[in-house]
Parts: C-alpha cells; sequence; structure tokens
C-alpha cells in the first residue's frame, strides 16, 4: 500500500492551480440541518483519513455556525480514532458560548456512529486595543552570559526555590536536558508563585526544586 504522501503524487500530475482546487474542494462541508455537516467519501482513497483533513473539516464546520466578523484564533483536536475514506464523515457542531467578543464551539467528527476526532475552537471579533512593547536592552548574547550555576552560588537566595531547575535550564548544559527542564518549568515557574500570593507552600511534588 502506498504511504500517504505519496497518494497525492500517483495518476496524471496536476498543476498547481488544479491542486489547490482540489484541495479547496476537499476542505467544503455539507450542511445537514443546523450545526450538522457532512463531508463526502472518497472511495477512490485507500487507508486512513489524513488527520489533517478531519480537522480542517471540522474547523470549516464550526466556522458555519459563527458570526463571520468573529476569526477562529486557536484550536485544540484530539485525535480518538482511525478515519475511513470509504465513508462519510459526520460533524456535529457544539455551540458552547456567544459573547460579545469571543465565540466557543465544540465539533465531534464522527463515522459510524463513533467518534473519530474531538476539537474545540474559539473565535474573536477584531477590536482595537491598547499595545504595549518595550525596547529591546543591550544584553549580551548566550556564549558571554554569565552561567546560571555561578549565579546561584553568588546569590542563591535570589534564585531559591528554583536554583536547581534554573541551572538545569543553562542551555549549554545539552539540549535535550535543558528542553525537558524547560518543560518542567512551565508548570513550576507558575504554580510557586501563584500559591505564594495566597499564603500556601508549594506542593510537595515540586519539593525537589526547593
Amino acid at each position: 500500500m502506498p504511504r500517504k504522501a505519496e497518494r497525492f503524487r500517483m495518476g496524471t500530475a496536476m498543476s498547481d492551480a488544479a491542486g489547490v482546487a482540489k484541495l479547496a474542494g476537499l476542505l467544503v462541508v455539507e450542511q445537514l440541518d443546523t450545526d450538522l455537516y457532512r463531508s463526502p467519501a472518497l472511495p477512490h482513497m485507500s487507508g486512513r483519513v489524513f488527520g489533517g483533513q478531519v480537522i480542517a473539516q471540522a474547523l470549516a464546520s464550526a466556522i458555519g455556525s459563527v458570526d463571520p466578523q468573529r476569526r477562529a484564533h486557536s484550536l485544540h483536536a484530539y485525535f480518538l480514532r482511525g478515519g475511513d475514506y470509504t465513508l462519510p464523515i459526520i460533524y456535529r457542531v457544539i455551540r458552547d458560548f456567544d459573547g460579545g467578543t469571543f465565540a466557543n464551539r465544540r465539533v465531534v467528527a464522527s463515522q459510524n456512529g463513533e467518534p473519530i476526532l474531538n476539537l474545540a475552537a474559539s473565535f474573536q471579533r477584531h477590536e482595537q486595543g491598547l499595545s504595549h512593547q518595550g525596547e529591546m536592552p543591550d544584553v549580551l548574547g548566550p556564549d558571554q552570559a554569565v552561567q546560571i550555576a555561578r549565579l546561584v552560588e553568588t546569590d542563591g537566595n535570589r534564585f531559591k526555590p528554583m536554583a536547581a531547575l534554573l541551572a538545569a535550564i543553562d542551555a549549554r548544559a545539552g539540549a535535550s536536558r535543558s528542553r525537558a527542564s524547560a518543560g518542567c518549568s512551565d508548570q513550576t515557574f507558575v504554580v510557586s508563585p501563584a500559591l505564594g500570593t495566597r499564603g500556601r507552600a508549594c506542593p510537595r511534588r515540586l519539593g525537589v526544586l526547593q
């Protein structure tokens, strides 16, 4: 069986314009009823449905239920089951919220009565707002900067309870360790200050960083 990337190269070569037109047609969903849409089966295809196609069609379904003045600015999607090209896909839209500026939609894509994808999308009406950006300070580059480990040695109290974590994130410690540590800090640097404002201690599961 050819791989997905190869399927689109089989047969007669298409021009760029024809390829774009074919893709645009693929993303069109048929409205069956209020908040209910369907994409056609593609019996000439084989294997599982390309995930990007399902996401795009689910988003197109959500867009169909929203005021045109609002544009999608974020989405989250979860693949639950593989899709079948030989069957149509049904998209059911749930209107969770319609506010003055924002709107939220959930979409469930299903085949044979079983969900294959869940999508949540947020839409926002364009508004003029305040914006601010300070000037970039003149600082040393990463290779000339003082290592965090040295700063910890000279002023450790300033960095508690994150001293060990800050040292681990040092880019010169190695890409893998640095990225993994940064992933940990994504939660740690948010949790501790938030708890501190409430007079609560850092959770024991984060105690290893103290």
